[in-house]
């Protein structure tokens, strides 16, 4: 990875397999596909960071573009991917 920042890798195809994105980066997610395979339930619009370890574990951290203080995470250890755990933040307000 370069000391420049973190590498954008690509737009995820119609049919994409979240399991098979293991290279640390960062994907942009398109909500028009409903053929993701192994992605959270519902909105699809955003980004896909994925971080991998040397060990072999994986994070993947999904972050919704119409709302982005929900978070989606899981992680890939010891062979297995964990569910999907949702983080719903709360908006600030300006007044």
């Amino acid at each position: 990875m370069p000391k420049e920042g973190f590498i954008y890798r690509f737009r995820l195809n119609d049919n994409a397999d979240w399991n098979t994105i293991t290279d640390s980066g960062y994907y942009l997610t398109s909500g028009n596909n409903t053929h993701y395979t192994n992605a959270p339930k519902g909105y699809h619009y955003g980004i896909l960071r994925v971080y991998r370890l040397d060990l072999g574990q994986i994070l993947q951290i999904y972050i919704e573009d119409a709302n982005p203080s929900t978070i989606h995470t899981r992680t890939y250890f010891i062979d297995r991917w964990n569910v999907w755990t949702k983080y719903a933040g709360v908006k600030n307000e300006s007044t």
